[in-house]
């Protein structure tokens, strides 16, 4: 008999596809990590500004 809970399963959120997009969650995830990352050097990384950047990168991602 084997043991079951031995057995590695996906994390759910690996299989959930995000909102209106054709991207599993990790890849959704580092187009806006990489948006991100450049809307914050056009500004010059200047500090406080992370959340802004993250939310507006995912609206330039979920827009497409």
């Amino acid at each position: 008999m084997s043991n079951s809970s031995n057995v590695s399963k996906p994390h759910e959120t690996d299989a959930v596809l995000a909102a209106g997009s054709a991207w599993s969650f990790p890849d959704r995830e580092r187009k806006i990590a990489e948006a991100a990352y450049f809307l914050a050097e056009k500004r010059g990384f200047e500090p406080g500004m992370d959340m802004e950047d993250w939310l507006t990168a995912e609206e330039e991602i979920d827009a497409d």
